[in-house]
């Protein structure tokens, strides 16, 4: 028996994406979106995400509210507390997550995500642009969402760091149900992080 879907779309229709999306994502999906640049690809990220509304159609949430999370491409401008550790922590706890339980909902989630225990309490100005969105995926990874979307996957990583991430994240995906959705406008990437790729080429 199929799994009820966690997000619908319904003839989605985003500018400049120029075919209208219909799509049912299920728990433990992982699938990538790949376009040129300029594609409507981020815009589409955000419309799934609910930060953004589509100019047709109809996306439908059906999973837990708070459920979805979203990795930027570039993350700085997004971090709202004053370090990493604090940012890490900051959904779990929001949502009643103490003591031991907490501790372990972070430290896994910065080990799956790659970051240093030793930057955990630095001040963001002293982490590189890798160390920060490594800190921004584990952040989003803590607040155990059904639904995961990242634009440009491992956008600031290098090629070792990203293949890294792609195995955390199957891995993240086994064990909690997530599912993931990805923008990108490489192909290696796309096969790197995703089992079903929707490729429209006339991007290209």
């Amino acid at each position: 028996m199929m799994p009820s879907p966690l997000m619908e779309l319904s003839r989605v229709v985003v500018s400049p994406w120029p075919v209208a999306v219909d799509l049912e994502i299920v728990p433990g999906d992982c699938v990538a979106f790949l376009a040129g640049e300029s594609a409507g690809k981020s815009r589409l990220a955000r419309v799934m995400a609910g930060l953004l509304s589509p100019e047709s159609g109809r996306v439908v949430w059906h999973g837990e509210p708070g459920g979805i999370g979203m990795v930027f491409r570039v993350p700085d401008l997004r971090f709202l507390c004053a370090t990493p550790r604090e940012e890490v922590a900051l959904t779990p706890a929001a949502r009643g997550v103490r003591g031991e339980a907490l501790r372990e909902r972070v430290e896994e989630s910065l080990a799956l995500a790659g970051v240093d225990g030793a930057l955990l309490d630095r001040e963001w100005i002293g982490l590189s642009a890798s160390e920060r969105y490594r800190v921004a995926v584990a952040s989003v990874l803590a607040a155990r969402p059904g639904l995961m979307i990242l634009d440009e996957p491992g956008n600031m990583l290098s090629d070792a760091g990203e293949q890294a991430l792609a195995d955390s994240l199957r891995q993240f995906s086994r064990i909690h149900g997530t599912a993931m959705v990805f923008f990108t406008s490489r192909v290696a990437r796309a096969e790197r992080f995703a089992s079903s790729i929707i490729e429209k080429k006339n991007f290209f």
